[in-house]
């Protein structure tokens, strides 16, 4: 369905054509949307919601203004936030529209320019997430 619409309208953008990858161990999983932006999480919402469904979500498209849509996060439902920016872009990502959207929803929120590496580890009943720096996430009184 994607595959059709590559090049026409909100498809010819190529960050609406990432690829999306879950996976999955046990009852806990990860969804990595790549630049997802609302025309794609849209459709992926429409076609496949209950799909999306991940413990730990990748920032899409690390957390811009044109990502992480109220109903994306519905069918996603994550408890935790990776956003994937530079230092240099700190104050842009993730956008405070997006923010206020992470925070409604109770989520942790990482991100690689306050906390540095983020590594997440399981053993498909549990999961434990550990940063380089010593920094709460983002939704513990740090927003």
């Amino acid at each position: 369905r994607y595959l059709e619409r590559t090049g026409a309208g909100p498809f010819s953008d190529p960050n609406n054509n990432s690829i999306v990858v879950k996976a999955a161990f046990g009852g806990i999983s990860f969804l990595f949307p790549g630049d997802a932006m609302v025309a794609a999480e849209r459709e992926m919402s429409k076609a496949a919601c209950e799909d999306l469904s991940a413990t730990v979500l990748a920032a899409p498209h690390h957390g811009s203004r044109t990502s992480s849509t109220p109903s994306f996060l519905e069918c996603v439902d994550p408890e935790v936030v990776v956003v994937s920016s530079g230092w240099r872009l700190r104050k842009y990502f993730p956008h405070p529209i997006v923010e206020k959207r992470y925070r409604a929803r109770n989520l942790s929120v990482y991100c690689t320019h306050r906390h540095g590496a983020v590594t997440i580890t399981t053993d498909g009943r549990a999961y434990r997430v550990d940063t380089v720096l010593d920094v709460p996430p983002l939704g513990e009184g740090v927003f």
